[in-house]
């Protein structure tokens, strides 16, 4: 599976890309730090119509803009239901541990 890292663990900044380019768009702060590397799989749809976004527990450094090639184990799903004005439907989450296969950075 190849995963887009959006944000690094112990960060608290979200990093927002479009998910089909893989452009940068822009960093919002956050109230809390992310606990592990956050993206999203490459080549998904969840039910809001974005990729499926997925935490990664690793203690490997996984930098923004990375794609991260893994063999993964799926640890949980947790889904959030999104009633805002410009989203609807449902956001699910994957938490994997992870194996690294490779990882490249696409803007090199």
């Amino acid at each position: 599976m190849k995963v887009f890292i959006e944000n690094e663990a112990g960060s608290n900044q979200k990093n927002l890309y479009n998910e089909k380019t893989l452009e940068y768009r822009k960093t919002v702060t956050v109230s809390r730090e992310y606990p592990y590397p956050y993206g999203f799989i490459l080549d998904t749809i969840s039910g809001d119509g974005d990729n499926l976004d997925c935490f990664i527990t690793t203690d490997a450094k996984l930098e923004t803009g990375q794609v991260c090639m893994s063999v993964s184990r799926l640890v949980s799903w947790s889904s959030l239901s999104q009633l805002g004005r410009q989203r609807r439907g449902m956001s699910l989450r994957m938490i994997t541990i992870y194996w690294p296969v490779s990882m490249r950075n696409p803007s090199k």
